[in-house]
């Protein structure tokens, strides 16, 4: 579920990162390599959309 209060796309195609709203929760989700293609790797819950992205660069940065 993406989250369309403002009109906007929260997904990042390219590093084909999710982040989305579940509830008042945010969270964000990857497909890892190093994981099996269908169990991404998932957040905890994040109180905002910005703490949520942060999370994901974070997790892209250590991602191989």
């Amino acid at each position: 579920m993406t989250d369309t209060h403002t009109g906007l796309p929260h997904d990042l195609p390219l590093a084909k990162v999710r982040i989305y709203k579940q509830g008042v929760w945010w969270y964000w989700e990857h497909p890892c390599v190093w994981r099996p293609a269908s169990t991404p790797y998932n957040s905890y819950p994040c109180v905002s959309h910005a703490t949520a992205l942060q999370g994901a660069l974070r997790h892209l940065e250590r991602c191989a």
